[in-house]
């Protein structure tokens, strides 16, 4: 079936306003062939089963999204794709239900009709960019924590938009081929309300959970730079008491000198300064290396995770080249990659034999890379790191593996941020490199 040119200006203009409507909410770029080749298809489906073509529509950014979304969310999928099916096709048919006022786009082919068509895409994207602008609903935050995207309030969301696209296709296709519907036009305005309505609320949750975890943030921060101040004060006082230890033993050997007695001395050594095990190499200050981590909620979480690893009779290693007074990240997600390589080292690690952790700071030379190096001792000698990064995979029993999952989630929202993992003869190393002013 051959479409006439305004038909085809329409077909092509909601293909170019699905992919931007689409790009705006989800942030994954399309290059200009993939935005050809996506109006091109849609056009061609589209003339052949008609506003059925929105099922295309619907699949193909379900699965581009779900690949792009390495840990293939499907909540997170399943919205970005029915959002964008169901506001195009309504603010396209409002534009267009509007425009029918002036002129009859049935009517004669004229420049009038032509113009009209043409710019019926651009109102959807621009409704669109004022309603997320107004709205402010925080979609980096979901993407960042996939682990929330599964709450009732989410699915919910997903539910009802999913059932007003069915309804307002299944009037588009009760008007092509049974009769008219004298509802539609108000059935319209009504799901543009609740796509509104629904997008408050959602954004309303999201600000709701930000600040929850925000206010996390700080409930830990405090509670992990209290335990390291403790600990820092426990170290006082051993130097102190090292101290009065050390002029005793001072006095003895004085006085065992001044007998010139050789077996003398050495019995006053031996049962004096050997017994009194004083060991300033001792692991409690392992903390003193974290001075150049100048960021608090960095050597907060750092601090905490290292006295926990030492209380779980891990050997701990430390060290920070150079100080760190700022990042070009965002703090809670700085805070949240170590957290989660920490905990899963020290998880690890009390398993073996010989429990290891080390923890490094660097930079290069021109200051415009840091790398943070965590390595611990793991049970085998080879782990599939691939499967790792999988929802629900864990060496550790099944439904535990959301931590690195989660951490690659947060991974993909940074250019400058790259991980490599590897396990090799039974040492498993996470290195975090990022690039640019820290």
């Amino acid at each position: 079936m051959m479409l006439s040119i305004p038909v085809l200006l329409i077909s092509i203009g909601q293909g170019i306003a699905y992919c931007t409507i689409y790009q705006a909410m989800s942030k994954n770029k399309f290059s200009l062939f993939y935005i050809a080749t996506f109006c091109v298809i849609y056009t061609i489906s589209f003339s052949t089963i008609s506003y059925f073509g929105s099922i295309f529509v619907f699949c193909f950014f379900y699965l581009h999204s779900y690949k792009s979304f390495k840990l293939g969310n499907k909540s997170l999928s399943w919205f970005y794709s029915i959002y964008t099916t169901l506001v195009t096709s309504l603010l396209g048919y409002i534009f267009l239900m509007f425009s029918s006022f002036i002129l009859d786009l049935e009517t004669e082919i004229n420049l009038k009709v032509l113009i009209i068509n043409a710019i019926a895409p651009i109102f959807p994207i621009v409704v669109n960019l004022l309603l997320l602008k107004f709205l402010k609903p925080n979609f980096d935050f979901l993407r960042k924590n996939t682990e929330l995207i599964n709450q009732i309030f989410f699915t919910t969301v997903n539910i009802l938009l999913t059932l007003c696209c069915i309804i307002q296709y299944t009037n588009y296709w009760f008007e092509k081929y049974v009769d008219t519907n004298p509802i539609r036009g108000y059935l319209t305005l009504i799901f543009l309300g609740t796509v509104i309505a629904l997008l408050s609320y959602l954004s309303f949750k999201i600000r709701e959970l930000n600040n929850q975890q925000i206010q996390q943030l700080k409930d830990e921060q405090v509670k992990d730079l209290t335990t390291y101040v403790h600990h820092i004060e426990d170290l006082y006082n051993d130097i102190r008491s090292f101290r009065h230890d050390y002029q005793n033993v001072l006095i003895s050997l004085k006085e065992s000198i001044n007998t010139q007695d050789v077996g003398v001395i050495e019995k006053t050594y031996q049962t004096i300064l050997a017994n009194e095990k004083i060991n300033l190499q001792d692991d409690k200050f392992h903390l003193t290396k974290l001075n150049n981590l100048e960021l608090l909620p960095i050597k907060g979480i750092v601090s905490a995770k290292v006295i926990k690893a030492l209380q779980e009779q891990i050997n701990v290693s430390i060290e920070v080249t150079d100080p760190i007074t700022e990042t070009s990240l965002d703090v809670l997600d700085y805070v949240r990659i170590l957290s989660i390589l920490l905990d899963n080292a020290i998880e690890a690690a009390v398993q073996t034999e010989q429990p290891t952790l080390t923890i490094a700071f660097f930079f290069n030379e021109d200051q415009t890379e840091q790398t943070i190096i965590i390595e611990n001792t793991c049970e085998e000698p080879k782990v599939n790191i691939k499967k790792l990064f999988e929802v629900g995979y864990s060496t550790k029993g099944s439904n535990r593996g959301i931590g690195l999952a989660t951490l690659k989630s947060i991974f993909n929202q940074y250019e400058q941020l790259t991980l490599e993992t590897e396990c090799d003869q039974y040492l498993f190393r996470q290195v975090i490199t990022i690039r640019g002013e820290c």
